[in-house]
Parts: C-alpha cells; sequence; structure tokens
C-alpha cells in the first residue's frame, strides 16, 4: 500500500514538473508585444524594447525624442508611442527594426486630424519586401480615428507613415513567433498530453 501511494506521490511530482515545463515552453514561444506597458512613459525616441529574446528598436528621421510612450487616449491598451515627442517634429516616419527576421506583424493605431491613410512599409536589409495601408474609424464614445495594421512576409525592419495627418500613435505591436516554433511546439505539447493521459489512465 506504501509503495502505491510511494508511486502515486512519484507520477504527481512528475506531472507537476511537465506541467511547469509547459508553461515555461509557452512563455518561450510567445509573441513578443512591445509598447505595451514595459517601457516607461515619457521615453523617447530612440530606444529600444526587449521581449521574449526579441529586441526591437524604435526610431524617426527626427530623433532625438521625435516620438514619445504616454497613456492612451485611445479605445485600444493604456500605453502608446506618438509624437510630437520632446523635438516637437510633425508629419514624420517613424522605423522600427527587429534583432531578427520576423514573418508577421500586427499593431494598433490611431490618428489625429483624419482617418487615413496609415501606411507600413517592411524591409529585409534595405530591400522593400512588401506594405500595407489602411484607414481607421472613430469608435463610438472617441474623437480620434483608430484601428488595426498588419503585414505578413519575412522583413527585419518597418517604417510607419501617415502621409495626411500631422501626428501618429501605435500600440501594442505584436511580433508573430516564426511558424516553425509553433510546430515544435505543437508537437512537444501533442507528445506530453499522450503521455499524461496514458499515466493518469493507469
Amino acid at each position: 500500500m506504501q509503495m502505491k501511494a510511494s508511486q502515486n506521490s512519484r507520477s504527481g511530482s512528475r506531472i507537476a514538473a511537465l506541467a511547469v515545463m509547459l508553461l515555461c515552453s509557452t512563455a518561450l514561444f510567445a509573441q513578443g508585444t512591445f509598447i505595451n506597458g514595459d517601457v516607461p512613459v515619457g521615453t523617447g525616441t530612440t530606444f529600444a524594447d526587449n521581449n521574449h529574446g526579441l529586441t526591437a528598436t524604435f526610431s524617426s528621421p527626427a530623433d532625438p525624442g521625435a516620438f514619445v510612450t504616454g497613456v492612451s487616449f485611445f479605445s485600444f491598451g493604456w500605453e502608446i508611442l506618438s509624437d510630437p515627442g520632446p523635438a516637437g517634429a510633425s508629419n514624420i516616419p517613424l522605423t522600427i527594426s527587429f534583432s531578427s527576421p520576423q514573418p508577421g506583424i500586427y499593431m494598433n493605431f490611431g490618428l489625429a486630424g483624419a482617418s487615413g491613410p496609415f501606411e507600413l512599409d517592411a524591409f529585409l536589409g534595405s530591400a522593400p519586401v512588401g506594405s500595407t495601408t489602411v484607414s481607421g474609424s472613430v469608435p463610438v464614445g472617441y474623437s480620434l480615428a483608430e484601428g488595426t495594421i498588419s503585414f505578413s512576409g519575412t522583413f527585419d525592419k518597418v517604417v510607419l507613415t501617415s502621409p495626411t495627418t500631422p501626428y501618429f500613435a501605435i500600440g501594442n505591436i505584436t511580433a508573430t513567433p516564426e511558424p516553425s516554433s509553433l510546430v515544435l511546439l505543437g508537437t512537444a505539447l501533442a507528445g506530453v498530453g499522450g503521455w499524461l493521459r496514458r499515466k493518469l489512465a493507469k
């Protein structure tokens, strides 16, 4: 009887250890989201933000201080990166450079003075690899247009512009994980899940 209890205790410990490993693996392959409360309010460009081993560097030709982090006055999130920063510049682009190539990106944006267009141009090195252009809309209870913009394709830099509005803001910038990483994580989760089912059935 004691041997059975000891075996159950060891199995329980192994299951707990595997659960911790799964949580760690999920965190490792989680999406890297930037400008979502992890950068101090009042930080001006140029600066870098690190998330899950990925570094995103935010800059503008009008730096230092072209854009600055602040509390959101849009419906999305609570922190944004917007112009004008301390430099007082308007009608300027914002560049986000990543420490490694990425397969996709999406983010929230807000605009001052018009509903769009809002443009994203993606680059791999110095070569352009694609672009996205969208317009925003004004949510109920708010006074400025906002929306979501995304891009899929291998890139390591995006340049954001708002040609018809003097200022714009972004937040919740999310670089999507590599598809191969997701396949590996899914395979690992399936294998461990099967092992746990077999153990619990005994």
